[in-house]
């Protein structure tokens, strides 16, 4: 049942971005939301290759556990929690724009790819999308 709550607030509030840095630069950055469900996290790792920022985002299952990327809410919000997370995208690629040269955003399954590749380019800050891959 969808509320007017749910219809008046588009999309969910997020935390203030946790930020781990080395020697060389930003290496991660986590941002964190509630749903009335589920608590989620939209991370950004630059592990792999200098400049370049992963994102990956899913349920967080605890402090000793691995994102859950795969597990479906069955909240009846998808299109609030994916709402939420180009905000979240669209405020790293502000608040971060001199620390990285592309973000890549990679679906864990082919459902979720055409999902991604559909609805984020609408919602990514065109000032921003030439740095945005969507896998």
């Amino acid at each position: 049942m969808i509320k007017l709550l749910d219809l008046l607030n588009e999309n969910y509030s997020f935390s203030s971005p946790k930020v781990e840095r080395d020697e060389e630069g930003i290496i991660s950055v986590e941002y964190r939301f509630t749903t009335e469900d589920n608590n989620y996290k939209v991370i950004f790792n630059g592990f792999e290759q200098p400049r370049i920022f992963e994102v990956e985002f899913g349920i967080d299952k605890g402090e000793f556990n691995a994102l859950d990327t795969l597990q479906m809410t069955g909240e009846g919000n998808a299109l609030k929690i994916l709402s939420t997370i180009a905000d979240v995208i669209n405020s790293f690629l502000e608040k971060f724009s001199t620390d990285y040269d592309k973000i890549v955003i990679t679906g864990t399954t082919d459902k979720r790819r055409n999902v991604y590749r559909k609805f984020f380019p609408n919602k990514i800050n065109p000032k921003f999308i030439n740095k945005v891959i969507i896998n």
